[in-house]
């Protein structure tokens, strides 16, 4: 009996670790990643945490509620005594499972859509301030060579030469 309590648990909790991480990590950085970008266009701080803690929440109750009916369902038509499976299995599953995968999923998500979100939002930041200081620039150099090129017309077309009165030409 104990030897097929170990080697059950074994199994079952290798399968279980299995097929949960892939449909949790998958369905939750899809739904992640998706809300990073929505709320990030929308306002960043407020919309993210707000998108961070539903695409979250969403993410791991769909994955945890179908990885764990399938390994509990399969399991347990196969496991003899229902005592020992209730008590060790699925607190040792919980348990384990449910700590890893908040640890490691939501560190990594976390960091990696921060990173991503904070140097976007700062190239463009960036660039627009770039282009503003450009455009002020550009717009000074070009209205006074404008009005340097415009006073210079005007005194040739009046006639106007250093040190002289208006009206007097230099032939005169």
């Amino acid at each position: 009996m104990q030897a097929y309590n170990q080697t059950y648990m074994q199994a079952y909790n290798q399968a279980y670790m299995q097929a949960y991480d892939q449909t949790y990590i998958q369905a939750y950085n899809q739904a992640y990643i998706q809300a990073c970008k929505q709320a990030y266009m929308h306002g960043y701080c407020q919309a993210f945490i707000q998108a961070s803690i539903q695409a979250y929440n969403q993410a791991y109750t769909q994955a945890y509620n179908q990885t764990y009916i399938q390994a509990y369902n399969q399991t347990y038509i196969q496991a003899t005594t229902r005592l020992t499976y209730r008590l060790t299995t699925r607190l040792t599953c919980r348990l384990t499972t449910r700590l890893t995968c908040r640890l490691t999923t939501r560190l990594t998500c976390m960091l990696t859509t921060r990173l991503t979100c904070r140097l976007t939002y700062r190239l463009t930041s960036y660039l627009q301030d770039y282009n503003q200081a450009y455009n002020q620039a550009y717009i000074q150099a070009y209205n006074q060579a404008y009005m340097q090129a415009y006073i210079q017309a005007y005194i040739l077309l009046a006639g106007l030469q250093p040190g002289l009165q208006p009206g007097l030409h230099a032939g005169f």
